[in-house]
């Protein structure tokens, strides 16, 4: 596992390997899972996810990444259980042979743990400790070194030549579905400019246009430009122009725009792969930092 990456956990892909004596299972578009058993006993496994398959059996890929022996992780629980407190986590870490090192219960949305030696293959499971009711969105397995906040669903990260003098760009950017990283590829790219992230993640459900109006009215850089990095985000970035709370935008050409201000600027939305659905494709960085860059030269900006 990287140590600048996050890989999100979703219930899936085999659904019946879930409990299912007596339990009502509904899951969404986007993989959130609902689950109610007034009838299971404490102690049952709902669900399991494994580092290792035998695919010829199972036909099933891995769905935890790989672990590094000593290396101190973070597990990040994201939903919401009823009654509190009655869910467990439980880490199963085996050796070569198939035999269990170690066994650790968990009860804390946030927990860390070290990856014991001698750790070959790992499962997690979702344990009941007196649950009636799930709703299960994702784990988030990562580097215990990464800050908290990278576990929100809205990440704003390290800035990049963060001085106060300088124009700020913002880049809205949609989380992978698989993964969450720190964008380090930035440092490079932004050549001078003071550049900072917010990672939106896949299954985010609030008022994107209520946190980011909060978020730039308590923003002390006059000189502001936010950037869509995904068609989604387009309209966001307009209105939030609209309202003045940003000097200049930045958005795909999937939008229309009638009369377009000179500061409002619109970058070509490469379609991803026809096997590649947006939610898992990257930003096109070379495109979005060119078209960054031209602006800055149209406006004079250093």
């Amino acid at each position: 596992m990287r140590q600048s990456l996050i890989n999100e956990i979703y219930w899936g892909p085999n659904y019946n390997q879930a409990f299912a004596y007596g339990s009502h299972i509904q899951i969404d578009a986007h993989n959130v899972v609902t689950f109610d058993n007034q009838l299971m006993a404490a102690g049952r496994v709902l669900f399991s996810w494994y580092s290792a398959y035998n695919y010829q059996t199972s036909k099933t890929s891995p769905q935890l990444p790989i672990l590094q022996v000593s290396r101190r992780y973070r597990l990040v629980f994201k939903g919401s259980v009823k009654p509190a407190g009655t869910l467990i986590f439980r880490l199963i870490f085996r050796d070569l042979q198939g035999q269990e090192i170690k066994r650790l219960n968990l009860t804390t949305r946030v927990s860390e743990f070290t990856c014991p030696s001698g750790t070959v293959e790992y499962e997690l499971q979702l344990v009941n400790g007196g649950c009636t009711h799930l709703t299960f969105q994702r784990f988030e397995l990562g580097p215990a070194a990464l800050p908290i906040g990278a576990n929100d669903d809205l990440w704003l990260q390290e800035g990049v030549n963060d001085q106060p003098e300088k124009q700020l760009t913002l880049l809205l950017v949609h989380d992978h579905k698989q993964y969450k990283r720190a964008l380090q590829e930035l440092i490079t790219l932004a050549q001078g400019m003071s550049v900072q992230a917010l990672s939106v993640s896949w299954q985010y459900h609030g008022n994107l246009i209520s946190e980011l109006q909060q978020l730039l009215k308590g923003n002390s850089v006059h000189d502001l430009r936010l950037v869509s990095c995904y068609p989604a985000y387009d309209q966001i970035v307009l209105e939030l122009y609209q309202q003045r709370l940003i000097y200049q935008a930045l958005v795909t050409d999937r939008v229309r725009i009638i009369n377009r201000p000179q500061c409002v600027q619109q970058y070509h939305w490469q379609q991803p792969a026809t096997w590649l659905t947006p939610a898992s494709a990257d930003p096109d960085w070379s495109v979005i930092f060119a078209a960054l860059h031209n602006q800055n030269n149209e406006e004079g900006v250093q």
